[in-house]
């Protein structure tokens, strides 16, 4: 069974790749790309669980702008930003940003944010009352 695809934008290809590599290995998908409007069209004609996004990508759109177009495009869409730079939580929350991880982040750290923001799928079992009610 494939996992959750998760969304991971960073203009550098060697990060975005070695986030994939780590997110396979938590049994995610992860699909890479390198630009905001590289991400804004996936999204468009996608299903994705989770995006993780790099603040500071080389070209437009990037940063609140492309918070703004993704949130334009799915509402429901859980957007993580890494970056090294602090952000202000109040600016991301009001912008729309589920949540910040700061870099550089472990393994056991990614796997906890994505997790924190991504549904498991339902199993039947699931479906079923619990037998500690």
């Amino acid at each position: 069974m494939a996992g959750p695809r998760v969304m991971v934008i960073d203009d550098d290809p060697d990060v975005g790749e070695s986030i994939g590599d780590l997110l396979a290995l938590g049994g995610y998908r992860a699909v890479i790309v390198e630009s905001g409007q590289a991400a804004l069209e996936l999204v468009a004609h996608g299903s994705f669980q989770l995006v993780l996004l790099d603040w500071h990508l080389a070209e437009e759109p990037a940063g609140f702008e492309l918070v703004r177009r993704l949130r334009a495009l799915d509402r429901e869409l859980p957007l993580v930003v890494l970056s090294a730079d602090p952000i202000s939580l109040e600016e991301a929350h009001s912008a729309g940003i589920t949540g910040c991880l700061g870099k550089p982040f472990d393994y056991q750290t990614l796997l906890a944010v994505a997790r924190a923001h991504v549904r498991p799928p339902s199993s039947p079992a699931s479906d079923q009352p619990g037998e500690n009610t």
